[in-house]
């Protein structure tokens, strides 16, 4: 039995009972069920919806679920679209999608992820690749969206005037971690409508990005201005680690984009990349004003890192795995979950930690040595981690990391 992911976590003995996997193979081969909506209707929150490699038609999601697609890569398991409406339950309704692709070049798929019901919980994308827009607003105060090694890419003339990404609300969050947003670049055949803004948030929203991509689209024909990357009013806004935000290049004869329009609270760290696009006139870097500087970045990321082209994390018995702070000193690792107990014939099982028993970690890195598998290969362990840094402010939180693991 596999007791723990990583050898640190047997501090804690919790287990608890374990939810139900639903299987979809579009062949009609391997599960009864052809189509997500069919397992959908099946499954209770909590049970996870595993998607053998292929076609799927468009789905909605309504109740508190995981769907991972088990492909060797997320283009191996195709999505038209997914249609957030949360039903089940009404609060506390965490989700996820993992590995997998959304979005086909029909004209409803556009929008390759959408919902405005957005319920007090979660929901986690990792390893997800939507070829269209995201458009997830009008949610209850509560709503988190988490996003790990994401890209999310508006196809010409899909999204809301090529916009790749629009978020959130009052009290919505969003941790976007190790992921790419780009708008679409309007070609010189439809001038009119206008190259896309790279993410958009609505008024009110708190949104942290690190080590990610944000750019706007760019005009390609004459007279085309380059979009702006990232555009929100009120809210707050943290840029960390690594991440760049560009506005859209233009022609010599429109203006470039802006890399930052944000009218909120905007901190950034040290390391990051902000620019305006080329053109006529390059772009303002920030729109709105300056941003205010974080006396320290406590931004985190998982140890070796991984690029979203290699497909799922797998990792093998006896390698080195963890999570490094960026924050040179005075960081501290806080896991906030891990999967755990993994007895046949049922694969991992995520385990979510209340506040309680959270496991700090001093020092600025946690490594552990993967253990062996009794069991054969498990699928979609989660492990999530935060860091936490202490500043002349106080204490500082990074984005949350999530990582899925297929544990070889």
């Amino acid at each position: 039995m596999l007791r723990s992911l990583l050898t640190c976590l047997s501090l804690f003995g919790a287990s608890q009972a374990f939810a139900t996997d639903w299987v979809v193979d579009a062949t009609g081969a391997g599960s009864s069920f052809t189509t997500l909506n069919q397992a959908m209707v099946a499954a209770s929150p909590g049970d996870r919806i595993l998607v053998h490699p292929g076609s799927y038609p468009a789905f909605q999601m309504f109740k508190g679920v995981t769907v991972l697609g088990l492909g060797p890569s997320p283009d191996a398991v195709k999505i038209a679209r997914c249609d957030y409406h949360p039903l089940q339950p009404l609060v506390n309704y965490d989700s996820a999608l993992m590995n997998l692709a959304l979005g086909s070049a029909a004209d409803e798929d556009s929008i390759a992820l959408t919902g405005n019901e957005l319920a007090l919980g979660t929901l986690t994308l990792d390893s997800v690749v939507v070829d269209g827009a995201v458009f997830l607003r009008g949610g209850s105060t509560g709503f988190y969206l988490q996003m790990s090694n994401c890209s999310v890419v508006a196809q010409p003339g899909e999204g809301f005037a090529g916009e790749a990404m629009w978020f959130g609300g009052i009290g919505n969050r969003l941790d976007v971690h190790d992921s790419r947003i780009v708008g679409w670049d309007c070609p010189e055949s439809t001038p009119a409508v206008g190259a896309g803004v790279g993410l958009r948030l609505a008024p009110g929203t708190q949104a942290r990005l690190t080590d990610s991509v944000v750019a706007g689209g760019s005009g390609l024909g004459a007279g085309v201005a380059g979009a702006t990357g990232l555009v929100g009013s009120t809210g707050t806004l943290e840029l960390l680690g690594s991440t760049s935000v560009h506005g859209g290049n233009a022609s010599l004869t429109a203006n470039g984009g802006a890399g930052v329009d944000f009218a909120g609270s905007l901190r950034t760290g040290a390391s990051i990349d902000v620019a305006g696009g080329s053109g006529a006139s390059t772009g303002p870097a920030y729109a709105s004003g300056m941003p205010s500087a974080l006396p320290v970045d406590p931004s985190i990321t998982v140890v070796p890192d991984r690029d979203i082209a290699s497909g799922p994390f797998a990792v093998a018995s006896g390698e080195t795995l963890g999570f490094s702070t960026a924050t040179a000193a005075g960081s501290t690792v806080l896991l906030i979950g891990f999967g755990v107990d993994c007895p046949p014939p049922s694969a991992a099982v995520f385990l979510p930690l209340s506040p309680a028993p959270m496991l700090l970690v001093g020092g600025n890195a946690l490594f552990a040595t993967v253990p062996a598998s009794t069991v054969g290969p498990l699928f979609g362990i989660e492990v999530f981690a935060q860091a936490a840094t202490a500043s002349p402010e106080g204490v500082l939180l990074s984005g949350v990391v999530s990582t899925r693991m297929n544990l070889q």
